[in-house]
């Protein structure tokens, strides 16, 4: 009986105390969001990177539509100081976001999609689920879904 309690521990550690590890994760995204009476849909290949030296990545890639013009987007969020805040929580710290040649977008327009994925400037936060041995489901709080491979 002892033996089989060892075993089930274990396997919840295993399943919710893993550390941060090496992730990667691609969605296709789309966000539709209106600003001062404006619609803009973003379209976006999204992609989150994270390493097991706490820092890592998200890039959008794809095109913003406001009103009659399209542009395109192509920007990382660098991210620092990551740490797990719970179970299933971690936490970066926003350490810059990089234009990337083929962005044509204005930045007060990409900080609207900014604002969407992270809730302020300076945070951004990811809830994992394990779903198999080396895939997780990454989201945030307001809900976006990433399928990622552990590496």
């Amino acid at each position: 009986m002892g033996l089989v309690l060892i075993t089930v521990c274990l396997g919840v550690s295993f399943n919710y105390a893993h550390g941060i590890s090496n992730f990667k994760c691609t969605n296709q995204s789309r966000y539709r969001i209106t600003r001062n009476s404006v619609v803009y849909d973003f379209y976006v290949k999204q992609t989150i990177q994270l390493y097991e030296d706490n820092t890592g990545f998200i890039s959008f890639n794809g095109k913003v539509v406001g009103g009659d013009v399209t542009q395109s987007v192509s920007r990382k969020i660098l991210l620092r100081d990551g740490h797990q805040i719970d179970n299933h929580t971690l936490q970066y710290q926003n350490d810059g976001v990089r234009r990337l040649p083929a962005d044509h977008v204005e930045d007060d327009i990409f900080q609207i999609l900014l604002a969407e994925v992270s809730g302020d400037d300076a945070t951004l936060i990811f809830e994992r689920e394990r779903i198999d041995n080396h895939a997780w489901l990454i989201g945030n709080p307001d809900a976006w879904v990433l399928t990622c491979v552990e590496y």
